[in-house]
């Protein structure tokens, strides 16, 4: 499912990306530094009752040059299943998505960074997010989680 990326300043970026409740998913994607597989966080993201997930994009420092990035949000529990009962190893994932993208990605989001996207999962779902993009980073978290936090969209 695509996203609809919306632009954030840096700025506003800075101050969203520090929401960091107990349980979050957030991974950088470093090709550089040995990264081979475009990257997803271990640690899952529960979206809250409505479902929607904040997307936050940008690049490592949050500092220019900014440019496109993409980034998804996966179903971390279905990983899990495909994955054997346990979390997959970069590899393993990598075929999971491949073979699998209608079923693990519940959405796909792209722009120009620094940006946030909601995606609508399923209630409840746990989720993780994956970096598509060499030398950016993502953070997924509840709707709940980033409101009650002080995030403002």
């Amino acid at each position: 499912m695509p996203c609809n990326a919306q632009p954030l300043s840096p700025e506003k970026m800075e101050k969203d990306y520090a929401i960091n409740p107990p349980r979050h998913a957030e991974k950088a994607y470093q090709p550089r530094q040995g990264d081979q597989f475009p990257t997803l966080s271990t640690v899952p993201t529960t979206a809250g009752a409505s479902g929607q997930v904040v997307l936050l994009v940008t690049t490592i420092y949050n500092k220019p040059p900014f440019g496109a990035a993409e980034a998804q949000v996966i179903d971390y529990d279905l990983l899990v299943r495909y994955g054997g009962g346990t979390f997959p190893s970069p590899e393993v994932a990598q075929k999971i998505i491949v073979n699998y993208p209608q079923v693990v990605i519940a959405g796909t989001c792209a722009g120009t960074t620094p940006f946030y996207a909601l995606v609508q999962c399923e209630p409840h779902s746990r989720v993780t997010v994956r970096v598509l993009t060499g030398g950016t980073k993502a953070k997924a978290l509840s709707r709940e989680d980033f409101n009650s936090m002080g995030g403002v969209l």
